[in-house]
């Protein structure tokens, strides 16, 4: 099994540094918590763990006459009226003629 010193040099190995020891004899010293066992795998940069998440796709939503939601001239509530278009708020602009 393949270990590394945990806190200080351990024989002749410094921190950070891989070695090999017998199964049996690991595991004690890992549960003495002189060594750690290392993952098997690459060891150092991984570009996969660099990559960013992937941005949702956001619909855009459309009231009965194709008017998409806007912040600037609806209301922040969102809410439509009977007829299936977005309510205005009050004191602004109409839609139409901006």
């Amino acid at each position: 099994m393949k270990v590394t010193p945990k806190f200080r040099k351990f024989g002749k190995y410094e921190l950070g540094q891989q070695f090999e020891l017998p199964d049996r004899a690991a595991k004690v010293l890992i549960l003495v918590g002189k060594v750690t066992a290392v993952e098997p795998g690459p060891q150092g940069y991984r570009t996969r763990d660099m990559r960013a998440d992937a941005v949702p796709v956001v619909a855009v939503e459309l009231d009965s006459e194709g008017i998409e939601w806007n912040a600037e001239i609806h209301a922040a509530s969102k809410f439509k009226k009977a007829d299936g278009t977005w309510r205005k708020r009050a004191g602004r602009v109409a839609a139409s003629e901006e």
